[in-house]
C-alpha cells in the first residue's frame, strides 16, 4: 500500500514556483481578493453586511442612481480585484525582511493594516458614495480583511520559489558569520641546529 501512494504522489502534478517576487505577491494579492470577495458575498446573502465591495468601489466614481447599474458594479469590481492584487506585493517584501515562518499571524496583522487603511482613508473620509451605516458591517469587514491577509500570505508562501527568500533563510541559519583571522607571517620554526645556523 505504501508503494502505491508513493505512485501516486509522484505522478500528482506539482504546482509550478515562482521566482518573481513582483508575480507572486499580485497572484498571492488576487488569491487573498478571491477569498474576500467569497466571505463578502456570504456575508451578503446573510444579511451581515449592506454592500459588495464592488459596488462600494464603484461608488468612488459615480452617485446617485449610476452607482447601482451592473456596469458600475462590473468596472468597480475589476479596479476591487487589480486593487487586491497590488496590496499582496508589500506583503512579500515583508515577508523577505521577516521571514516566511509564521505567515498566518503576519499575514493576519496585515490584513488589520489594510483594513485600518480602508476604514479610516475610505469611510471616515467620504471617499465612498455608498457608506455602511450599522456596526456589524464595520466587524464583517475586519474579519473579511484578516480572512485577505491570511490566505495571501500562505498563497505566497506556497507558491514562491525557494530563491525569492533564499538570502533571508541563510542570515536566519546563520546569524553571526564567523570573524576572519588574519594570517601571521614569519619565519618557518627549525629544529635542525646546522639548517637554521645556514640560513643565518
Amino acid at each position: 500500500m505504501p508503494e502505491y501512494k508513493d505512485q501516486f504522489i509522484s505522478q500528482t502534478p506539482s504546482v509550478p514556483k515562482v521566482k518573481d517576487s513582483i508575480l507572486v505577491g499580485l497572484l498571492g494579492g488576487l488569491f487573498g481578493t478571491i477569498c474576500l470577495d467569497l466571505a463578502n458575498l456570504f456575508s451578503r446573502k446573510n444579511k451581515k453586511t449592506e454592500t459588495l465591495y464592488g459596488r462600494l468601489t464603484g461608488s468612488i466614481l459615480t452617485r446617485g442612481f449610476n452607482a447601482k447599474k451592473s456596469s458600475t458594479f462590473s468596472f468597480g469590481q475589476f479596479i476591487h480585484m487589480v486593487t487586491g492584487a497590488l496590496t499582496g506585493i508589500p506583503l512579500v517584501y515583508l515577508l523577505k525582511k521577516t521571514g516566511k515562518d509564521h505567515q498566518i499571524i503576519k499575514g493576519g496583522a496585515y490584513g488589520t493594516l489594510v483594513w485600518a487603511f480602508y476604514y479610516v482613508l475610505g469611510i471616515k473620509s467620504g471617499m465612498f458614495n455608498t457608506r455602511p451605516k450599522q456596526n456589524k458591517v464595520h466587524v464583517a469587514s475586519f474579519w473579511q480583511n484578516i480572512l485577505f491577509g491570511v490566505t495571501a500570505s500562505q498563497a505566497i508562501v506556497s507558491l514562491a520559489h525557494p530563491s525569492v527568500f533564499r538570502k533571508q533563510d541563510l542570515r536566519l541559519a546563520n546569524p553571526k558569520r564567523p570573524v576572519p583571522t588574519i594570517p601571521t607571517w614569519g619565519l618557518p620554526h627549525y629544529t635542525d641546529n646546522k639548517t637554521e645556523k645556514t640560513i643565518h
